[in-house]
């Protein structure tokens, strides 16, 4: 048997055709905001590690959608209308606004 020619290297940091690995490197972290309002919101209030992974993987993914960097609380309202049904639709609308006031206000 003749022996075999090893592979070529691939350089570090590029990952060829592997998709999802150039997507996940494009997405924003939003994970230092979370915190910051949550706490001129509710002072005696945390987030668990696990809910800021998803709430930044959200508005990360919502961002671009908009083709805006920033957020309102009107894509917030949208996007949660469209991910929750009826009622629980609503009650979380309506427990967004009142955040909202109480963060603009607080300001």
């Amino acid at each position: 048997m003749e022996p075999r020619k090893a592979k070529e290297k691939i350089p570090k940091g590029h990952y060829g055709n592997c998709r999802h690995r150039c997507l996940s490197d494009n997405t924003e972290s939003f994970t230092s905001y979370f915190s910051r309002v949550l706490k001129q919101v509710h002072m005696g209030l945390s987030l668990s590690q696990e809910a800021v992974n998803v709430m930044s993987s959200f508005a990360g993914r919502l961002a671009p959608q908009n083709k805006r960097p920033t957020i309102t609380s009107r894509e917030i309202q949208t996007s949660v209308s469209l991910l929750l049904p009826g009622e629980m639709g609503k009650h979380a609308r309506s427990e967004a606004t009142k955040a909202v006031i109480k963060y603009t206000t607080s300001r």
